[in-house]
């Protein structure tokens, strides 16, 4: 079964570019303390965002806060959350 042009679009959404950053950029981005994101990693639970580490450097991906942040949004309208 073929989509119409509308739907197969609306399916491949653009996403944002991927870029991975330090500890401290994630932290500003959520609005937390950079500290509270390490103490995060060490209890690896869901309750904080997931991180990539490549050898003893820590990143978090643009991608995956968005998506950490979109995940507990709470209220308001649904008119900018992706469907």
């Amino acid at each position: 079964m073929m989509q119409n042009d509308d739907q197969a679009s609306a399916d491949h959404a653009p996403q944002e570019p991927e870029r991975l950053i330090t500890t401290e950029e994630a932290a500003a981005m959520l609005g937390m303390a950079a500290n509270t994101l390490a103490k995060g990693r060490m209890e690896a639970n869901r309750r904080h965002p997931p991180h990539v580490k490549i050898g003893r450097s820590v990143r978090y991906s643009t991608r995956e806060l968005s998506a950490f942040i979109r995940s507990r949004t709470e209220g308001g309208t649904l008119r900018n959350r992706r469907r």
